[in-house]
């Protein structure tokens, strides 16, 4: 008895002294019946405050996060374990934080339900990841625009030191023969230099663990699209976004969706004519988002479409300006999207163009 007593205050002190703030909550009474010192600096609440009156957490709930909660708390109240639940708080001075709860329900001697579990202030990591994702976001949707900025016009000159070399033949000049020739060469090894560097990025990419969150990708997806805009210009092709409510909130790996999204596009800017459209659609479901990539080019050939998504297809074939192919994109796509428990599906008719959809869960 003596050791257990001993135990129960070195532990109630390790509790209490913890940066990680733990709680007891009383469903059937509505209210908190522990809370150590370190939970009132996650609200910037007194603890007494939050004991005495619990809704105080709730009206600080971030309004695109309050579903997102209550569904959590009636599946903890149903008894299901959760963990990692992550959600945004204002705080009384308007500051948003970030907060994850792991919890669970149990019984206590008397026979009563509560739920116990701890939570803590994540938004410092939140916000360095948020950081790293939409850099990494705008890396890889520049990459794909150097691409076809750099690669398309060394390919026009690669084709152009061709024709001007069948053209000065007649000329027998082995010294401007030789130049051409130089020409030519440094073009198509910069294009494969530029190509396998953009597919190198990918397959490392492809073969990274996905660290999911829960993002508003209307947001996300405005950064990616804006970078797509401002190159009009020089892609020659229009690029539209349409989606069906913002906020949209969905828990996936924005990196790696990212490269899904910029794979599409990548293949739909080579084979779709200088001034056709690009468009991307996002629509809620109940329990998924579908996201359309659409474009107006020359379409897939009907023999072509059984096997797009195998590992090096013999669908590859060269972009409209010579891109070449090394037939992993689809795949690459195709298995980023069911690494997030999503399904991908085409339709296309030569001539016509293609239409992609993505359909993945929200959690």
């Amino acid at each position: 008895m003596k050791n257990d007593m001993l135990f129960s205050q070195v532990f109630g002190n390790f509790v209490q002294q913890s940066p990680l703030a733990y709680f007891i909550f009383h469903p059937a009474k509505r209210q908190f019946i522990f809370l150590n010192q370190a939970f009132s600096q996650i609200g910037e609440l007194s603890g007494d405050k939050i004991a005495n009156n619990p809704i105080l957490l709730l009206e600080m709930l971030h309004a695109e996060d309050s579903k997102h909660v209550q569904e959590n708390y009636q599946q903890l109240l149903a008894g299901e374990d959760k963990t990692d639940i992550e959600f945004r708080i204002i705080i009384p001075e308007g500051t948003e934080k970030w907060i994850r709860v792991s919890a669970g329900r149990f019984t206590t001697m008397e026979g009563e339900q509560v739920l116990a579990g701890t939570a803590e202030d994540i938004t410092k990591d939140k916000t360095y990841v948020n950081n790293l994702h939409k850099f990494a976001a705008k890396k890889n949707s520049i990459l794909e625009i150097l691409s076809h900025d750099l690669a398309g016009p060394l390919s026009v000159l690669q084709n152009m030191a061709g024709i001007l070399a069948r053209k000065m033949k007649p000329y027998e000049n082995q010294e401007i023969d030789e130049l051409i020739g130089m020409m030519a060469e440094a073009c198509q090894r910069n294009v494969k230099l530029i190509r396998d560097f953009v597919a190198n990025e990918f397959l490392e990419s492809s073969a990274v663990v996905l660290n999911k969150q829960r993002i508003n990708i209307v947001e996300r997806l405005k950064q990616v699209m804006e970078e797509y805009k401002n190159s009009e210009h020089a892609i020659a092709k229009n690029f539209e976004f349409v989606y069906s409510n913002d906020p949209m909130l969905i828990c996936i790996d924005d990196t790696k969706f990212m490269q899904v999204i910029n794979n599409l596009f990548s293949n739909a800017i080579k084979f779709t004519p200088d001034h056709g459209t690009i468009t991307l659609a996002v629509e809620e479901k109940e329990h998924t988002v579908l996201f359309v990539v659409k474009d107006t080019g020359i379409g897939i050939p009907a023999a072509w479409q059984p096997v797009l998504f195998d590992k090096f297809s013999i669908a590859r074939r060269p972009g409209l300006r010579g891109e070449e192919s090394t037939g992993l994109g689809m795949s690459i796509i195709k298995t980023l999207v069911n690494w997030h428990g999503g399904t991908i599906w085409f339709e296309s008719e030569e001539s016509k163009g293609t239409v992609f959809y993505i359909e993945i869960p929200k959690e």
